[in-house]
């Protein structure tokens, strides 16, 4: 049994879901997810598989921000749009990824 679960692996993130879905849909650890579609897609994976798998889990997910505050998103198309203001915001063309927070 584990508690906290950190997930950063440069857009893999996809296939762990795939491998261990089942298990940690069973034991609902809070989750630490990073969330890069540009590294995503660099991979050959599916982003639309990705926001399958994070939305599976039934739980609160949660944008980090930098500055310490969060922004709670309901579906992938909430995420998808966060991830867009954000890099628009810093000029980064969608290279930049985002820390999500997965609770039960």
């Amino acid at each position: 049994h584990f508690d906290v679960l950190k997930i950063d692996i440069e857009g893999y993130e996809p296939v762990v879901f795939r491998s261990a879905g089942d298990v940690l849909r069973q034991l609902r650890p809070t989750m630490f997810v990073e969330y890069h579609p540009w590294a995503i897609n660099r991979r050959g994976l599916s982003m639309g598989e990705f926001h399958e798998q994070l939305f599976s889990f039934r739980m609160s997910i949660r944008v980090m921000h930098l500055d310490g505050s969060t922004t709670h998103v309901r579906n992938s198309t909430e995420l998808a749009a966060e991830h867009v203001r954000v890099n628009n915001e810093a000029k980064e063309n969608g290279r930049m990824h985002l820390d999500i927070l997965l609770t039960p």
